[in-house]
């Protein structure tokens, strides 16, 4: 068990790796800048969402919503990045395709750039102090123990949902696999932050992150393979319930 923190700690520490990734990707749009600046979003927003269940935070989604949109600003340079990164070397099929890729690569990044830079981080800042001032007074007022107990009570009812629609899966498209593994990951980030305040380490998600890795090759091969996907639905539905949700 690691030590038990905050989740104003917790809160600000993901704000301030996504303000350095923002920097990072500014000056540097490389895979991995790009790939951690999306993670980071995904944190971030995990953070919010869980803290929104602690204190009154005003305009919650909208606070949310400008986090999502820095992710989809960057997301086709990420998508393209991949593509780029399994294409094979030999072949002058490929060489030309590669060739194309990277011009299209220079002109999205070009757009991001321009996305990255009106980024209002001082505007988001404001937003993130405000939850941090608020979480700090509750809990001046409250037992750790107490405050965690309201999270276990919160990420317990959105398993049991993620849960059942998992048990009901049935739409086998592509854009419905998408949704779903959205889910996965949103609840992933979620337990990994909450873990993080409780001390609990995170060794329990990583089935989960399994998945939806798993989902994602399904996704980038658009090969439905109906009983491969049925096993996969059950091990996720099984990789959560054995999920450890706990305040101690």
């Amino acid at each position: 068990m690691t030590k038990i923190k905050s989740i104003s700690h917790s809160l600000i520490r993901a704000w301030l790796e996504y303000q350095r990734l923002v920097g990072l990707a500014i000056e540097k749009k490389s895979t991995g800048n790009i790939h951690n600046l999306r993670i980071a979003t995904q944190k971030l927003e995990a953070a919010i969402v869980l803290s929104k269940n602690i204190v009154d935070i005003r305009h919650p989604r909208r606070i949310v919503r400008e986090f999502r949109d820095v992710r989809k600003s960057v997301g086709p340079v990420r998508e393209l990045q991949v593509k780029l990164k399994g294409l094979k070397s030999s072949g002058t099929k490929q060489s030309h395709k590669k060739k194309v890729l990277l011009k299209r690569l220079e002109i999205i990044q070009e757009k991001s750039s321009h996305s990255l830079e009106e980024i209002r981080l001082r505007h988001q800042e404001k937003d993130i102090r405000s939850i941090e001032f608020k979480l700090l007074c509750r809990e001046e007022k409250e037992r750790p123990g107490v405050l965690r107990d309201i999270l276990v009570d919160l990420l317990i009812k959105k398993r049991a949902k993620l849960c059942a629609e998992l048990e009901t899966f049935s739409q086998f498209k592509l854009d419905e696999l998408h949704h779903l593994r959205m889910k996965i990951k949103r609840f992933r980030y979620m337990k990994e932050v909450f873990n993080s305040i409780a001390g609990l380490g995170q060794d329990d998600i990583c089935e989960l992150v399994k998945v939806q890795r798993n989902l994602g090759v399904i996704l980038d091969s658009k090969e439905l393979d109906r009983s491969e996907i049925k096993k996969l639905i059950k091990f996720a539905n099984q990789s959560l319930t054995r999920l450890v949700l706990t305040s101690q």
